[in-house]
């Protein structure tokens, strides 16, 4: 079987957004892993303590977000699914 040659620049540019479509993907992939990493701020002993330190009180710690802080992996964080500690 043969393709009709003018359907060539369609297959082409159908390529193409499916290649753009899966770096997309990767790039949400590496978003959502960012979004995810935190440290507990050991100082906030309460919910109003946590909120000055622009944190998030959640099972009686404060989480502060790394989403704003692209660097490497820090010697703190944990390799743990969702999210890091000091502990």
């Amino acid at each position: 079987m043969q393709l009709d040659p003018s359907l060539r620049q369609s297959i082409i540019t159908e390529i193409g957004n499916i290649n753009e479509r899966k770096r997309q993907e990767a790039a949400a992939r590496g978003t959502i892993s960012q979004m995810g990493r935190y440290f507990v701020e050991r100082t906030a002993r309460n919910e109003e303590e946590c909120a000055q330190a622009h944190g998030a009180w959640i099972n009686g710690e404060c989480r502060i977000s790394m989403a704003l802080y692209p660097g490497p992996v820090q010697p703190f964080e944990h390799q743990s699914g969702g999210g890091s500690s000091l502990r």
